[in-house]
């Protein structure tokens, strides 16, 4: 029986990070660059983004992704299932999933990281509760820390120096980005490389703690009930302290990009992300047709995500170009803002319809074949090789 909590914070989740790619969905190499002249609307929209929204979804998706890993683990056990070779078979496709994503539609793919922190996962999934939360908060600790030196690191050491809309620069990068598809694939895959590698310096440790957080949650049952009062106000307050510690680093030190400024406020939502799920858990109620929608669109996630780049890579690099050939040069955050509010009603309207009609999205039912089919057979190889040692 699905948890109906679990699926509506998953569809805010999916539903929400499109705002936050859309930008590196138009050009992965630049993402957003501000004019000449900063607009006002795009301070506002950025400010607004980067402290109610950046790396929040992200991070509301790692704990859900642990959160399921508890439940298949659970499960499992129950049917007597190998979970272990189960989870990993599963876990695999999920990287090739996310490896055509990143290297044919979008570099900025988070399901080979995912599937990788998954895979490590697994080995914490059979610790009791206090061992996995003292293991948690170890790793979310580590992740958060490692990640504070590297932006930091980076902010002294490296090239910061913001690019704008009408510098040399941006125009040979736009060159560089608009020169073909067989480009664009070869830079999605290095910047999807490059992610990847980047991350076991920080961002793994982190998102595997966070999945350790969301398997934690689930087995004390905040998806029922949410946070007490004490807990929620502790949360409040790391929230506040984080968000104005990074708002005085954006605003005071010279050199802060959008993306360090992006990592830095991602921070806060350790503490924001478990407060919106409180919230949903807290306000769910199945009569309302807002979170009957974001159940649906939970229920079919993974789809969502891959049709949001599927259908940005044709807007942006088809489309627009055809009707506006020069939109990277003047296009602003409203613009992208009003585009990724139209498709989100769009999306809201197709989870809809799929989840009336079928039993999976196109993506689940191709995913849950694979990782099916190749459970099976590596069961029916292990019996082979027990078989013949045995002899």
């Amino acid at each position: 029986m699905r948890i109906q909590s679990l699926d509506a914070i998953r569809g805010f989740a999916v539903l929400g990070i499109l705002f936050m790619n859309i930008a590196h969905h138009m050009n992965i190499l630049t993402g957003y660059v501000p004019f000449d002249n900063a607009l006002v609307s795009d301070s506002i929209i950025s400010l607004v983004q980067l402290i109610f929204a950046d790396g929040k979804f992200r991070t509301l998706f790692c704990i859900l992704f642990g959160a399921g890993m508890a439940i298949l683990y659970e499960n499992g056990q129950r049917q007597s299932v190998r979970v272990k070779t189960f989870l990993q078979t599963r876990l695999n496709w999920l990287f090739v999933f996310g490896l055509a994503h990143a290297v044919f539609i979008f570099g900025g793919d988070i399901l080979m990281l995912y599937a990788i922190s998954g895979i490590m996962f697994i080995n914490y999934l059979h610790l009791d509760n206090e061992s996995l939360f003292k293991k948690s908060r170890f790793l979310i600790i580590l992740g958060a820390l490692l990640m504070v030196i590297v932006n930091l690191l980076t902010l002294l050491f490296g090239n910061t120096e913001p690019i704008t809309r009408g510098s040399q620069e941006y125009t040979d990068m736009l060159s560089i980005w608009q020169d073909g598809y067989l480009i664009q694939v070869a830079v999605q895959s290095g910047i999807a490389l490059g992610m990847l590698l980047l991350s076991f310096l920080n961002t793994l440790w982190l998102v595997l703690g966070l999945m350790g957080l969301g398997a934690w949650l689930y087995r004390t049952r905040f998806f029922s009930t949410g946070f007490g009062k004490s807990t929620q106000q502790k949360l409040l307050a790391g929230a506040i302290i984080t968000t104005l510690v990074c708002i005085a680093l954006r605003f005071s030190l010279p050199g802060v990009d959008e993306e360090i400024s992006s990592a830095l406020f991602g921070l806060c939502a350790i503490f924001i992300s478990p407060l919106y799920a409180d919230f949903l858990i807290k306000h769910a109620n199945n009569d309302s047709r807002l979170f009957r929608a974001l159940c649906y669109c939970g229920q079919v996630a993974l789809s969502l995500y891959l049709i949001q780049s599927i259908s940005m890579a044709l807007l942006f690099r088809l489309l627009l170009p055809a009707v506006w050939p020069d939109f990277e040069l003047y296009i602003t955050r409203i613009d992208l803002m009003a585009f990724a509010l139209l498709f989100t009603i769009f999306q809201i309207y197709l989870a809809r319809a799929i989840v009336k009609n079928f039993s999976h999205g196109p993506f689940e039912f191709v995913w849950r074949k694979r990782y099916r089919q190749g459970y099976i057979q590596k069961v029916s190889e292990n019996a082979h090789c027990e078989s013949e040692t045995a002899k």
